[in-house]
């Protein structure tokens, strides 16, 4: 008994236009040549024609239809959005909580808001410098939540990494003791 070859010759299927069937495949599936709307000609079994989603292209829409998905607010793979990332993947990976959306971050600051100096990217080799911008948790156990967060540079995340506000007073009051 023969297959029932259906003709969609002509047919449009998302941005791609079914020209004529060129051959079978082993497994007796039609084989369909297209034009996409790029202009581009392919060929592409009818199941993938007529079972896949409403955007179908010879691939030529993947890259800006990923982008559109990932991208809600324009800032894809901005610093801020990097910082973002990278803190849902550090909550992740410590069990902390991160309830914070992309709109929760703080712009980047020009200074360090607590030690003064001008902040700097320093993207590839080398990766953090003391006056990178970093995203810090206020308090800590808190995670990454909204009112919890700032950017500050990784030099004064280091010094306020674990220490408590009378510790770090008590190294202050150390080191201007022997400046005297």
């Amino acid at each position: 008994m023969a297959a029932h070859i259906v003709d969609i010759s002509g047919r449009r299927f998302g941005h791609v236009v079914a020209l004529r069937r060129v051959s079978s495949t082993r497994t007796r599936q039609s084989v369909w040549l297209c034009r996409c709307e790029c202009g581009k000609e392919f060929e592409t079994l009818y199941t993938n024609l007529v079972r896949c989603s409403p955007e179908r292209s010879c691939g030529c829409l993947r890259a800006s239809c990923q982008s559109k998905r990932a991208t809600k607010h324009g800032q894809w793979k901005s610093p801020r959005w990097i910082m973002w990332m990278c803190a849902k993947s550090r909550a992740r990976k410590k069990h902390l909580p991160c309830s914070i959306t992309f709109n929760d971050m703080p712009e980047i600051p020009e200074t360090c808001p607590i030690l003064g100096f001008p902040l700097e990217q320093h993207h590839g080799v080398g990766g953090m410098k003391f006056n990178s911008p970093t995203l810090d948790r206020i308090i800590p156990s808190l995670g990454y939540v909204p009112g919890n967060i700032q950017i500050i540079s990784q030099r004064a995340n280091v010094i306020k990494n674990d220490a408590s506000a009378e510790e770090v007073r008590k190294v202050a009051t150390y080191l201007e003791g022997l400046c005297l």
